[in-house]
């Protein structure tokens, strides 16, 4: 049992670390690309959950062009 603990306790860190380089990387991509954004919610939460809010972009506009570009 001892072995599992460790190696989960490995494994949480080393994805932890990942999805943080991800996430760091998503945000600075956007924020060089996009004029006008802000990243909502607690800057140090989980880092997996990006919430960022577009100025100008209303939110139905934006699930509309979303569908349309699945066609």
């Amino acid at each position: 049992m001892a072995f599992y603990s460790t190696f989960a306790d490995g494994t949480t860190q080393r994805d932890h670390a990942w999805i943080t380089r991800l996430s760091q990387r998503l945000i600075k991509g956007i924020d060089e690309e996009v004029e006008h954004v802000v990243r909502n919610g607690d800057p140090n939460g989980y880092p997996g959950c990006v919430n960022l809010s577009f100025a100008y972009v209303e939110g139905e506009s934006l699930l509309m062009a979303l569908k349309v570009s699945e066609l």
